[in-house]
């Protein structure tokens, strides 16, 4: 069940800020438990969660819901970056829904990790992570990272 206090900030928040769907913020929210549950703490829902736990937290918690279409997801709902996570949070502790401290700042969500291929990468199979490497010839060619003939 959603909680009638936050569906109404987010939906003002949305309006306000058009940039991200109001799904993105459901998920957030979610993603900021999941986090807070993967943390563990004696301190419970009151912990402080930096960024990157965060950040960190938001990718599982997206990844597990969603799996390869993730980064679909995602963008769909206008979100393509470390620091749109970031904006969203913000967002959140201006309209008095999530508490922030005065150490946090929007630039520690900026360019944390790439967001695609933190997304992406999990479901890549093997074959693609092969290394790139010029032939004798100059054309290039890949080798796989575990082929005995691969010499470096």
């Amino acid at each position: 069940m959603k909680d009638k206090k936050f569906e109404d900030a987010v939906r003002k928040v949305a309006t306000d800020d058009a940039r991200f769907h109001a799904d993105a913020y459901f998920l957030l929210q979610e993603a900021l438990r999941y986090t807070v549950e993967q943390i563990g703490s004696d301190e419970g829902e009151g912990r402080h969660v930096s960024a990157s736990e965060l950040l960190d937290g938001f990718r599982r918690y997206s990844l597990n819901e969603f799996g390869p279409m993730a980064v679909a997801v995602l963008e769909d709902w206008g979100v393509t970056q470390t620091g749109h996570v970031g904006a969203m949070v913000f967002n959140l502790i201006d309209a008095g829904i999530f508490a922030g401290s005065e150490e946090d700042r929007l630039e520690d969500f900026e360019d944390v990790f790439p967001f695609g291929d933190a997304f992406e990468e999990p479901f890549l199979p093997a074959v693609s992570k092969r290394q790139i490497t010029p032939s004798a010839d100059g054309e290039t060619s890949r080798q796989s990272q575990s082929d005995p003939s691969n010499k470096a």
